[in-house]
């Protein structure tokens, strides 16, 4: 089920909020991260500490609660 708010399974507790660290994540985005279990990288998330904004890979760390990630690159950005 796609709602605004969130991507959702329906009939258990399964889902992944459509806004991660202030990123609106595309439905294709979601669909490679439920299907491989983590992104490509992904520009524009926005820390909630230092409000900078930071580039990640999403990991599925739950399949499922439908808990997401961070993962970064090795190269430090």
């Amino acid at each position: 089920m796609v709602r605004p708010k969130l991507f959702a399974c329906t009939g258990c507790d399964f889902k992944i909020w459509s806004t991660i660290a202030e990123k609106k994540l595309t439905t294709k985005q979601v669909e490679t991260l439920i299907n491989k279990g983590k992104t490509s990288e992904i520009k524009g998330f926005i820390s909630k500490k230092t409000g900078k904004p930071f580039s990640a890979i999403l990991v599925l760390q739950d399949k499922t609660s439908g808990k997401v990630g961070f993962e970064f690159n090795s190269n430090g950005k």
